[in-house]
């Protein structure tokens, strides 16, 4: 219902097992697949939820009722570009699901990496900690080059409400506040190729 009130036109393939899902991933061009961690399977989890981003073709938004950091590590680890809780509003759903089709990721605020957290090796975080899009890193690259909101659009082929989103999600995932900070916490964590 939820996914119907965001897009009312789509068609909805539900499935109840992992190999039921495997096997729809096969059959369908499907734009986003919602997996429940919780699927009966032939493996664990994350076992399951890596084979289907292999095989698979569609980006993967978890939804779980496991609300825990450790859990959406392992499940973005294994390929999943979203993951919401069960109780998540309705609104935050819609959201995430756009964001996740337009190539980015959505992370809850309980699991996203904070300022705060001791970074390994000496204070740099590994490259892939942040699951960054490729468009995130071309708004990111820019963005240290100076270029403005609507500058960056142009060169994206993007509008600048895009531009925005795609700011606003990266400063969400590197736990920043603004422009400065994003583009400093990029190069600490070599985001940037420079």
């Amino acid at each position: 219902m939820i996914i119907k009130a965001f897009f009312p036109t789509c068609s909805v393939k539900e499935v109840g097992t992992w190999t039921s899902a495997h096997e729809a991933a096969k059959e369908h061009d499907f734009e986003v697949a919602l997996l429940d961690l919780s699927m009966p399977g032939l493996y664990g989890w994350e076992q399951e939820l890596s084979r289907f981003t292999q095989h698979g073709k569609a980006p993967v938004c978890v939804v779980s009722a496991l609300a825990s950091q450790e859990c959406v590590r392992k499940a973005f680890a294994s390929g999943a570009r979203g993951y919401v809780t069960k109780g998540t509003p309705a609104q935050w759903v819609g959201q995430a699901l756009n964001l996740i089709m337009e190539g980015n990721i959505y992370m809850p605020d309980f699991a996203a990496p904070q300022r705060e957290e001791p970074y390994s090796r000496g204070g740099l975080a590994p490259v892939n900690t942040y699951n960054l899009s490729s468009r995130q890193l071309q708004v990111l690259a820019l963005l240290a080059e100076g270029k403005t909101n609507r500058e960056m659009g142009g060169k994206l082929g993007l509008s600048e409400g895009t531009v925005k989103r795609h700011l606003y999600n990266i400063f969400q995932v590197l736990g920043v506040k603004s422009r400065i900070e994003a583009v400093n916490k990029a190069r600490l964590n070599q985001l940037l190729i420079e």
